[in-house]
């Protein structure tokens, strides 16, 4: 049972950060990375407290996915971060109705 909670807790996590804006990141309000998710400052010069929890591993990975997702075409938006989770959680999407109906689909799928 605790591992079932633990793995939606991390899904919920991953998600939750794909589809933050850089700019609303802590990284970001910490300098570590700029308004495009670029990596100004290595983790190994990263000095206080703060500065470390905001740029941690976890986030080196989704920060590092979510750029991937940014050079698909579409992946800069809103819409194509939420999509993006949705297919990494969901079994199985309808793509067609995804392009013809776009955020209202998303949202009916975000309530499932």
């Amino acid at each position: 049972m605790a591992s079932r909670a633990f793995d939606t807790f991390i899904t919920y996590r991953i998600i939750s950060t794909l589809v933050t804006d850089w700019k609303d990141q802590p990284a970001f309000e910490h300098g570590i990375i700029d308004e495009k998710g670029k990596l100004l400052k290595k983790s190994r010069s990263l000095k206080t407290k703060e500065e470390k929890d905001s740029y941690t591993l976890f986030h080196r990975l989704v920060f590092n996915l979510k750029r991937i997702i940014q050079k698909i075409p579409g992946g800069n938006t809103k819409l194509g971060s939420y999509t993006a989770g949705l297919f990494l959680i969901k079994e199985e999407i309808d793509t067609e109705r995804l392009l013809n109906e776009g955020e209202s689909y998303v949202e009916e799928l975000l309530q499932d």
